[in-house]
């Protein structure tokens, strides 16, 4: 069964080796909904992919996630966009930013780590 490990930031902003849940998901079903079955809540605001509330960096596992749907492309190229006007080209870069309201595991064997998204 695949799992997801959901890291926290510290104070600082910096993705915390030490504070994780680790979990059991289904394939098929989208994360949002397998963390919550499981007590651990991520941000969130419609859970239909148009806000962009649920958004999360990727650490590693993408390969294991559905490629996203053309709502969530387009509300990814928004949020892109608020980031580079915010904080600049170098803020997005290298990093992989999924909604967790759309994204599910595509792999019976694949491991994902994530951090909610600012």
């Amino acid at each position: 069964m695949p799992t997801v490990s959901v890291k926290e930031k510290n104070k600082d902003g910096l993705v915390s080796e030490e504070v994780e849940v680790v979990l059991e998901v289904q394939v098929g079903e989208t994360l949002y909904d397998e963390i919550a079955a499981h007590g651990h809540k991520l941000p969130h605001g419609c859970l239909s992919g148009s806000c962009g509330a649920c958004r999360m960096v990727v650490l590693k596992g993408e390969q294991f996630l559905s490629p996203p749907s053309e709502k969530e492309i387009q509300t990814l190229k928004n949020i892109f966009s608020n980031y580079r006007q915010k904080f600049g080209d170098s803020f997005i870069e290298n990093k992989i930013i999924r909604l967790s309201c759309q994204s599910k595991f595509i792999d019976e064997d694949g491991d994902l780590e994530i951090v909610p998204a600012p």
